[in-house]
C-alpha cells in the first residue's frame, strides 16, 4: 500500500508494513548507495527512496504538489549550495516535511546547528546503520506529528479564549424578544448565539415563576409535592 498523506511515527510503530516516501538529496554516489542499501534492510517498513543530487533538482520535485514526500534526508554540501544555507533553502519550500541532515565527522557541529534551526535530527554518515537510520526516521516523524498536535491544540485554545472574551464583552440584545446581534449584524436567538460562541448545548426546562404564570393550576400541586 502507498500513502500519499503524511506518515506519522505512531503509524510506523503500529502497522506491520508501511511505505514511507523519502527524498534523499545527496551528490556522493557512495553515500547514496549506502543509504539505499540500509533502507532496503528494513523489514517492517518499506521505503520509497527518491534521489536527487542538487538543491535545484530537489526544488523542482518539492514544488510539484503531486510529490508528497514524508521525510527528507539531505547532505548540506551540495553542488549548488553549501552549509546551513542548504537547510534554510529546503525549509523555505517545504515547511511541513521533517528534515534529517547527513554530516561527516568534521561537520558534527554543523549538524547540531541544523537541529537548533529546525532540522529534526542529524546523522553522521560513517556511524549510520540500518537500525539507527530507521529509528531516526520514525522518531522524526513522531516529533513532527506531536508538534502538529500541539499547534492544533494552541489554535483551539486561542479560538475558545476569543469566544469567551466575546461573551464577556458588551453584547447587544433586543429588549423585547431577547435576540442577540452577532458581529455580522444578524440577530440570533440567545441559545444559538451562546452555542456558536461558547460551544455549549442547552437542555430545556421551566422555572417556578414561569410555571406560576403559565400553568397556575399545576403550580399549587408542585408546591405541595415539594413541601
Amino acid at each position: 500500500m502507498v500513502f500519499n498523506s503524511k506518515i506519522t511515527g505512531k503509524e510506523c510503530r503500529n502497522i506491520m508494513k508501511i511505505n514511507i516516501k523519502l527524498l534523499l538529496i545527496e551528490d556522493n554516489p557512495g553515500d547514496i548507495r549506502i543509504v539505499q542499501e540500509l533502507l532496503l534492510l528494513s523489514e517492517r517498513i518499506k521505503f520509497q527512496c527518491y534521489v536527487v543530487k542538487s538543491f535545484s533538482e530537489a526544488k523542482t520535485l518539492l514544488n510539484n504538489e503531486h510529490n508528497n514526500y514524508d521525510i527528507i534526508l539531505t547532505d548540506l554540501g551540495l553542488p549548488d549550495t553549501k552549509g546551513i544555507d542548504t537547510l534554510y533553502k529546503i525549509q523555505s519550500i517545504c515547511k511541513d516535511i521533517p528534515i534529517i541532515v547527513l554530516t561527516g565527522f568534521n561537520d558534527e557541529l554543523l549538524g547540531i546547528t541544523a537541529v537548533k534551526d529546525g532540522a529534526q535530527d542529524f546523522l553522521i554518515k560513517d556511524d549510520i546503520n540500518s537500525s539507527l537510520l530507521r529509528k531516526t526516521i520514525i522518531y522524526s516523524l513522531e516529533r513532527v506529528e506531536l508538534l502538529r498536535e500541539k499547534d492544533d491544540l494552541i489554535t483551539t485554545l486561542v479560538e475558545a479564549n476569543n469566544k469567551i472574551k466575546t461573551l464577556k464583552s458588551l453584547i447587544p440584545i433586543c429588549s423585547n424578544c431577547k435576540k442577540i446581534r452577532d458581529d455580522n449584524g444578524y440577530w440570533e436567538d440567545v441559545e444559538l448565539y451562546i452555542s456558536d460562541h461558547a460551544g455549549s448545548e442547552f437542555t430545556h426546562g421551566i422555572c417556578p415563576d414561569c410555571i406560576q404564570k403559565l400553568y397556575p393550576e399545576y403550580a399549587e400541586k408542585l408546591e405541595l409535592m415539594n413541601s
